[in-house]
């Protein structure tokens, strides 16, 4: 037997698809509520088959999506503002030091 779906509201006026009652368990204390199809006027969170990203479309633009690889979906998954952030390969180098101490110093000015 397929798992039911359920298509979930933002409470605002975006709307998005999700597959079984774990997921529809799992989003709402996440700010989602169960809600009738999208309607005309409204967004929808829709997903490419082929590169998995996520994008909120016009409702009744969805449809035209269709042949491309786009699907109903859930949203994105919420941000953990309480995880550290991924460490960046942009440390300053030495250089890049000198560079803004100088420019920051107003020496060279043009």
């Amino acid at each position: 037997m397929a798992a039911k779906t359920y298509w979930l509201t933002d409470g605002a006026d975006t709307k998005a698809l999700v597959d079984g009652d774990a997921e529809r368990d799992r989003w709402i204390p996440l700010g989602w509520f169960v809600s009738d199809a999208p309607v005309e006027g409204e967004w929808v969170w829709l997903q490419h088959a082929v590169t998995g990203g996520k994008q909120r479309f016009p409702a009744v633009a969805a449809p035209l999506w269709a042949p491309r690889g786009w699907t109903p979906s859930s949203p994105p998954e919420p941000e953990n503002l309480y995880k550290d952030p991924q460490p960046s390969d942009d440390t300053p180098t030495a250089a890049d030091k000198t560079t803004t101490a100088a420019a920051a110093s107003g020496k060279n000015k043009e």
